[in-house]
């Protein structure tokens, strides 16, 4: 019975090979159409400042987490 269901899912599949061949182009063509828009957001303005944003998070959290910073802060408490 599994073989028969099998053998009908192939004949289908190369019945239609034109239609799965198409489908196959069309997933690869999105692929690169969602890339080349990623890439123009990342150009533009909006990207760019988000960019920037996430650049400066990043230096933010190292600052923070580092020990001349707290040395800066001790440093202004106690009017040194």
């Amino acid at each position: 019975m599994s073989g028969k269901n099998r053998a009908q899912g192939l004949s289908a599949l190369i019945s239609n090979w034109d239609e799965a061949k198409s489908a196959l182009e069309d997933a690869y063509n999105a692929e690169g159409s969602a890339l080349r828009e990623s890439e123009k957001y990342m150009d533009s303005i909006n990207g760019r400042i988000a960019q920037l944003d996430n650049h400066l998070e990043e230096l933010a959290s190292v600052t923070i987490n580092s020990e001349w910073i707290k040395t800066v802060v001790s440093m202004l408490d106690t009017g040194v």
